[in-house]
């Protein structure tokens, strides 16, 4: 089997102004704690509403993720946890987003991490 790796994988830097685009309850990312994560399927099933989510949505969200938007309240630590598998990344890293995953001749699966556009040859015995 061949196949050709990308040439270039998307890529982003979690910069406060890329941030700033995902801004709305279809597309919400928040900075928690200098950390960057995209709540977006979560508004809909939070306790609180999604009006204590999407005003902060492409914003710094430390101060009211950890007052519960000014209730002075924490957050339990459940909800901590379930913000954890939201996770992208912290300010100002460098993130591959959507990488190719191509399925091999075996039933596993390869994800391409090179930015090569390298011919890549299953070996097979004849």
């Amino acid at each position: 089997m061949r196949w050709l790796a990308p040439k270039i994988l998307p890529s982003i830097v979690l910069s406060l102004e890329e941030i700033s685009k995902h801004s709305t309850k279809n597309d919400c990312w928040l900075i928690i704690n200098n950390k960057v994560y995209d709540v977006t399927n979560d508004i809909s099933t939070h306790p609180g509403g999604e009006s204590t989510i999407v005003p902060n949505c492409g914003k710094e969200a430390t101060s009211a993720f950890n007052t519960k938007g000014g209730q002075e309240n924490p957050h339990t630590s459940s909800a901590n946890e379930l913000l954890g598998k939201d996770y992208i990344g912290d300010v100002g890293q460098k993130i591959v987003r959507n990488p190719v995953t191509i399925q091999s001749n075996s039933t596993s699966q390869r994800e391409i991490e090179d930015e090569t556009e390298d011919e890549i040859e299953d070996e097979t015995d004849d």
